[in-house]
């Protein structure tokens, strides 16, 4: 994937709120001729992947219809080890310790 689209990809992501991780790995899926980068979501609660995939997929519109990119979310504490370790991360929400917030 060029850098172009990986940069594209990172700052939608970054716009919204509630992903914690973005991952682009090369996946194989049963039925599909051959493997393809998908984006690969980590969010903090599974019951907000519906609200979060929206806003998402509002930003990823934007993208020409030929760079066009298939999203599979993942609560993070569920996030499959494998996505982490192709070293293929795109975003990492900036964790802030409790007492630096002010």
């Amino acid at each position: 994937m060029a850098k172009a689209m990986t940069d594209a990809l990172s700052q939608a992501v970054a716009q919204v709120e509630g992903i914690l991780e973005a991952h682009v790995p090369l996946v194989s899926i049963p039925g599909e001729e051959n493997p393809r980068q998908k984006l690969v979501i980590g969010v903090q609660r599974a019951s907000d992947i519906p609200q979060i995939a929206e806003k998402l997929m509002g930003k990823l519109n934007l993208l020409p219809p030929d760079q066009a990119i298939e999203m599979i979310p993942f609560e993070a504490s569920l996030m499959p080890s494998i996505v982490r370790s192709v070293n293929c991360k795109i975003y990492e929400r900036v964790k802030r310790s409790w007492w630096k917030v002010w």
